[in-house]
C-alpha cells in the first residue's frame, strides 16, 4: 500500500513495521506499506486560480499528488507488477496518469465525481468571484475524469445517477461504469430505552461539504430548534471540529465529539440524526449509516440523492432552514413516527448496502481480473454491484 501523505505523517513514521502489523492484524494477510511525502507550495492567488485552468496537477485538490516524487513512488510500484490496483479517488489516479504505465489490472473508486463537487460548490449562494473563477477549472478536471476511466478496466460510483452522470463524459467506456453502493454493517435491531431529544450531525469535518452542511446546523437551523425545544441537545461528531468557525464560539446546546471511536454507544445517546448538505457527490453513508442504526433522518434533497429513501416514508426532506426545523421538531415531538420511517429506512439499506452483498460483487469483479488478464471487461455480477431505482 503506497500513501502519499504530509511530511509530518512520514516523520511520524520512521518505522512502518508497527503500522504495517497493525493493517495485517485488522486485514488478515500481510501487508507492505510506503509513503511518499506529498508536494507543497505557498498559497497565492495566482497558484489557487490560475495554473489550474490548464493541468488538473496544478488544481488545489490534486496539487499535492502531482509532483515528480508523487510520480516517480508510483511507477515504482507499478514497475513492479502488482496482480491488482486499487486507486482511491482521482487525487491517487493524478501519479497514476503521469506515470506513463498503463496497469493491466487497474480499478478506479470514483466515490464523488468530483467536476459534480465542483460545480455545485461554486454555484452555492452566496456566489463569490472566488467561486466563480473555479469554475475555469472544470474542464481539465473533466478530462482527467475522462482519461482515468479510460485507463481503467473498471471504475466505480456510488449510484446510478453518478453512473449516467459520467458515461455522458466518456460514453464509448460506459461498460467500465460498475455502480458498488457505499457498504456498512447492519447492526441487529435492538429495542432499548427512548434516547433524550438529541441529534445527531456525524462526518469528517475535513470534508468541506460536511464543514459547510455543520455549520449550517449549527448557525442557522439549532437555534430555530432551540426556540421550540429549549432541552434538545445536538452532537456534531467527527474529526476536526476545530476547523469550524462555530467550534471556538461554543453555542449552547452543541456538543463537539471529534473523533468517536464507539459508534454504536453513540447512535444510542441520539434521537433523530440531521443532514442539512447542500453540496457534494456520492452517497451519504452517514445516511446509509444511520438507517442502519435505526434512527430516524431529516436531510436536504442534495444530501440524500441517489439512495432510494423516499420523503414521508423512509425520512423526511426539508432545503429550508425553518423547514428543516420543523422537520427536526416533528421527529423530536413523535417518537412513534420517528420509528416507523425510521424501520422503513432499515429495511431498504439491509436489502442495498450490506456489507456482505457489496463484497461477493466486488470479490467476483477481481477475482475474474486475476484470472482473465486479457479479457477486455470483466463480467457484471448478478448481484451487489447495482442500487435499485424506487
Amino acid at each position: 500500500m503506497l500513501g502519499i501523505v504530509p511530511e509530518q505523517e512520514v516523520a511520524a513514521h520512521p518505522d512502518l513495521r508497527p503500522v504495517q502489523e497493525a493493517l495485517a492484524a485488522e486485514w488478515g494477510f500481510p501487508v507492505e506499506v510506503a509513503l511518499c511525502p506529498s508536494r507543497q507550495r505557498g498559497q497565492t492567488a495566482w497558484n489557487h486560480y490560475g495554473p489550474g485552468t490548464l493541468s488538473i496537477g496544478e488544481q488545489p485538490e490534486f496539487y499535492h499528488y502531482a509532483g515528480r516524487p508523487q510520480v516517480e513512488a508510483v511507477r515504482r510500484e507499478l514497475a513492479a507488477g502488482p496482480d491488482l490496483v486499487f486507486a482511491h479517488r482521482l487525487s491517487a489516479m493524478i501519479p497514476v496518469l503521469r506515470s506513463g504505465l498503463r496497469p493491466a489490472n487497474l480499478f478506479f473508486d470514483l466515490d464523488d465525481l468530483e467536476h459534480k463537487v465542483r460545480l455545485r460548490s461554486s454555484l452555492l449562494p452566496p456566489l463569490s468571484p472566488g467561486k466563480l473563477a473555479r469554475l475555469a477549472h472544470l474542464p481539465a478536471l473533466v478530462l482527467a475524469e475522462a482519461r482515468a476511466v479510460a485507463l481503467s478496466r473498471a471504475a466505480f460510483v456510488c449510484s446510478e445517477a453518478d453512473r449516467r452522470d459520467l458515461a455522458r463524459l466518456v460514453p464509448s467506456l460506459r461498460e467500465r461504469i460498475r455502480v458498488v453502493p457505499n457498504a456498512v454493517d447492519i447492526p441487529s435491531l435492538r429495542e432499548g430505552p427512548l434516547p433524550a431529544p438529541t441529534v445527531l450531525f456525524l462526518g469528517d469535518l475535513r470534508y468541506a461539504p460536511n464543514r459547510t452542511g455543520a455549520e449550517r446546523l449549527i448557525r442557522k437551523i439549532w437555534p430555530r430548534v432551540m426556540a421550540r425545544r429549549p432541552d434538545a441537545r445536538l452532537i456534531i461528531a467527527g474529526p476536526w471540529p476545530e476547523g469550524l468557525a462555530s467550534f471556538a464560539a461554543a453555542p449552547v446546546g452543541v456538543e463537539f465529539t471529534g473523533f468517536v471511536e464507539d459508534l454504536p454507544a453513540l447512535y444510542r445517546r441520539a434521537r433523530i440524526v440531521a443532514c442539512p448538505l447542500d453540496t457534494g457527490g456520492g452517497t451519504r453513508i452517514k445516511l446509509i449509516e444511520a438507517a442502519a442504526y435505526c434512527r430516524p433522518i431529516v436531510s436536504t434533497t442534495i444530501g440524500a440523492e441517489n439512495l432510494g429513501l423516499n420523503d414521508g416514508e423512509d425520512l423526511l426532506l426539508r432545503d429550508t432552514d425553518e423547514a428543516f426545523a420543523e422537520g427536526v421538531d416533528m421527529l423530536l415531538g413523535d417518537p412513534g413516527f420517528g420509528e416507523r420511517l425510521a424501520r422503513s429506512a432499515h429495511g431498504k439499506v439491509a436489502r442495498t448496502y450490506s456489507r456482505e452483498c457489496v463484497e461477493d460483487g466486488l470479490a467476483t469483479l477481481f477475482t475474474h481480473a486475476l484470472s482473465h488478464p486479457g479479457s477486455a471487461q470483466p463480467p457484471r455480477p448478478a448481484q451487489a454491484i447495482s442500487v435499485p431505482q424506487e
